[in-house]
């Protein structure tokens, strides 16, 4: 195989200002795997390929060297236990995990093919895999290296003021405080609460607690309710009152007191 492809360019260059990602090539997910390819790390690219539509993965031993097409339910019995080096491109070109070295593997890919791969999150898993690495330093000092050269893209918020304008966390503040507000309706607010998590969850974008549990509780009181008023069964919310809810989470009320911060609503 050539290497033509620009995610290989960003798998296999040195540390420096490509691997944050972004461009033709995808982000690179660095993550953890040992001294040969374990049943963890396989299923990230077949999760990746599947969620392409893509049917089968090249595999070979490194950039440059001949590989084969395996159908990707087939992956595994082909590649478990390999030693590095070992590469496996998805068919199409949009994802690859790269396997140079003992200790850690490097995704890279498109959006759809890490969704897949890394449903999780990019900062969420770049941040666990600098966990594991100071607890492997002592066998696997490059881990090290990778994860200083690929740390989280995006600090993790804990509350609303520290959320910058134009994040996905950002626009989901502002649908919160136009809901609570009246601006926006309780089909409006039920439908694009859902996208707009799932691209923070494509982003990377990380919450901590006490801001983490307000999105989680108001997530919680969506799944209670149906925009389609056709569809509700009893006991599901009304859309008056999933708007009193939320402005109690959001605002004060009968939720107060848990410890979330408040979202102001002009």
């Amino acid at each position: 195989m050539r290497d033509r492809l620009p995610v290989l360019r960003v798998l296999t260059a040195d540390f420096g200002g490509c691997w944050g990602g972004g461009g033709p090539g995808g982000v690179v997910v660095p993550v953890p795997a040992h001294d040969r390819l374990d049943p963890g790390v396989v299923r990230r690219v077949t999760g990746g390929c599947r969620d392409l539509g893509v049917a089968g993965v090249r595999v070979s031993g490194a950039v440059g060297e001949p590989s084969a097409v395996v159908p990707v339910e087939a992956v595994g019995d082909r590649v478990l236990g390999l030693a590095p080096p070992v590469l496996l491109v998805a068919v199409g070109e949009a994802g690859a995990l790269l396997f140079r070295s003992p200790g850690y593997a490097l995704l890279a890919g498109t959006t759809a093919f890490l969704r897949g791969a890394v449903p999780e999150g990019v900062d969420v898993a770049r941040a666990r895999f600098g966990r594991y690495t100071r607890a492997v330093a002592h066998r696997w000092p490059e881990a090290g290296e990778v994860a200083r050269a690929l740390p989280p893209r995006h600090h993790a918020w804990s509350r609303a003021e520290e959320v910058p304008a134009g994040t996905w966390a950002g626009h989901r503040l502002e649908l919160l405080r136009g809901f609570a507000a009246g601006e926006v309706t309780a089909a409006e607010f039920a439908r694009g609460w859902p996208a707009l998590r799932r691209r923070a969850l494509e982003e990377g974008e990380r919450l901590r607690e006490p801001l983490s549990l307000l999105f989680d509780e108001v997530f919680a009181l969506l799944e209670g309710y149906a925009p389609d008023p056709a569809f509700r069964e009893p006991g599901d919310l009304s859309d008056a009152e999933l708007r009193e809810a939320v402005r109690g989470l959001v605002i004060g009320g009968p939720e107060a007191g848990r410890g979330w911060p408040r979202v102001p609503v002009p």
